[in-house]
Order: C-alpha cells, then sequence, then structure tokens
C-alpha cells in the first residue's frame, strides 16, 4: 500500500505535502527509474505501519532538495544501490534513522539540519548510517541524535 509508486520512469516531483496520513511502509518508493527530481517534500503525521518514509533502489537520483519530515518513528531516506546527485535542504527530526545509504553513491549532502532521531533502539548512525558507499557532507547540521553507537553517522 505504498502512497507514491515510481518504477521505470524518469519524473520531478515538486511542491508535495502530506499532513495527517494512515500508510503502510515506504510512502514513497522509487525503483529503476533515472532523472529523478523531487523538490519542496513536506510529510507531517503520517502513521501506519512504517519502516521507511522514501525507498530508494537502482535508481538515478539528480537532486532531493527542500525535503522535511518530523515525529515519524521510522527511516526518512533509504538509498541502496543508487547514484544520488544532490541531497539539499533536509530538514529531518524526531525519527528513528534520518537517512540509510547502502552500495550507493551520494555525491553531496549539503545545507540540512538533522536532530533529534534515534533512540535506544536503534544501534548506530541515528542520523546517517553509510554503508558501503560514499558521501560527500559540506554544511550540516546533526544535533542531539542517539544510538547504541555512533549516535549522529555510523559509516561501514
Amino acid at each position: 500500500n505504498t502512497f507514491i509508486r515510481i518504477s521505470y520512469a524518469t519524473t520531478r516531483v515538486s511542491n508535495f505535502h502530506v499532513d495527517t496520513l494512515s500508510v503502510v511502509s515506504p510512502l514513497f518508493s522509487i525503483a529503476n527509474s533515472q532523472q529523478i527530481s523531487l523538490e519542496n517534500v513536506s510529510l507531517e503525521n503520517v502513521q501506519g505501519d512504517i519502516d521507511m518514509l522514501m525507498q530508494i533502489r537502482n535508481s538515478q537520483i539528480n537532486s532531493v532538495s527542500n525535503f522535511s519530515a518530523q515525529d515519524i518513528a521510522c527511516t526518512g531516506i533509504d538509498i541502496e544501490n543508487s547514484n544520488v546527485t544532490t541531497l539539499n535542504d533536509l530538514s529531518i527530526s524526531n525519527m528513528a534513522h534520518a537517512l540509510k545509504i547502502d552500495s550507493s553513491k551520494v555525491a553531496i549532502l549539503s545545507n540540512s539540519v538533522i536532530s533529534d532521531c534515534g533512540g535506544s533502539r536503534v544501534n548506530s548512525g541515528a542520523a546517517m548510517s553509510v554503508i558501503d558507499s560514499s558521501i560527500t557532507v559540506s554544511n550540516c547540521t546533526f544535533q542531539n541524535n542517539t544510538a547504541q553507537a555512533g549516535a549522529a553517522i555510523h559509516i561501514a
């Protein structure tokens, strides 16, 4: 029961706001797609059986910018086997994990604030978990993130 599913496509999603929605995970699913851009996405009061808000698999993402999510007990953006050119102006707070990046390349994460993520059930990388991946971080703030190890950033 994914809210938005993009597969084998080239598209741009902009000015998208979700307020008070009950959904089964993930809210966004992007798979096997090229040249995707997501701009001005705001998510609030999303409830349900959610593991992640945005799942990106085997895709080429041009940019995710002005992405805002808060107070949702799940992973914000989960990127696997993908290339992302830019993650810019993210505002993610009060979530289990903000970003999970696995076997992917993220050219740059910039101008973002990730705060109050994690908690006692999070093993590592409450703000960002980077596994077998590369990322450049510029002008970002990580604050009040907690985990059993590697509270803000976990790199493996």
